[in-house]
């Protein structure tokens, strides 16, 4: 018997398991980005999602957006405020979608980071930058890379900073 899994409700108010709760998770996640592929804009192609190495039977890159911790997605532990937003990622790039190449509303922010990486990283972000959602750009396809609940009022600080100086230099 699967969960129906309250998206809003806390883990702590869902009276079930920390193992039934992540079944629930991954099964969002699997509805809202590898069942159906979300479109990406900027190449025409779709965001892909990386499998290997599984941990548990499951995405790494599952493992990675619902976990904290340094290095390998084993090693990590899950953070339930972070498994709590896993349905947020796919609005995110749908919206990112409806608005490329332009800057939006506010309701959602991106820019593409300004570090020198392989490939294009674009950061999307709630209006306070309190998740964020990063996804790389191949040349047909793009890779989400994490997904994350940013909880340090610093760090969000950096964020909208980031995305100034990008629409700054792009305007």
């Amino acid at each position: 018997m699967a969960l129906q899994l309250s998206l809003s409700a806390s883990f702590e108010d869902l009276q079930v398991s920390s193992r039934e709760y992540v079944d629930a998770v991954y099964d969002v996640f699997v509805r809202d980005l590898i069942s159906s592929r979300a479109r990406w804009m900027p190449n025409g192609g779709e965001v892909s999602c990386r499998r290997q190495p599984e941990v548990e039977g499951r995405h790494a890159i599952f493992w990675h957006c619902v976990s904290a911790g340094d290095g390998d997605e084993e090693a990590r532990l899950v953070d339930f405020n972070r498994c709590r937003r896993i349905h947020w990622i796919r609005p995110m790039i749908n919206e990112f979608n409806s608005i490329y190449p332009g800057k939006g509303d506010g309701s959602l922010h991106w820019w593409v980071s300004g570090r020198r990486l392989q490939n294009p990283r674009y950061i999307l972000a709630t209006g306070d930058y309190g998740f964020v959602v990063m996804v790389d750009q191949r040349s047909t396809y793009a890779m989400l890379v994490t997904a994350y609940h940013v909880d340090r009022r610093r760090r969000r600080e950096k964020f909208k900073s980031e995305c100034e100086d990008y629409w700054s230099a792009h305007s």
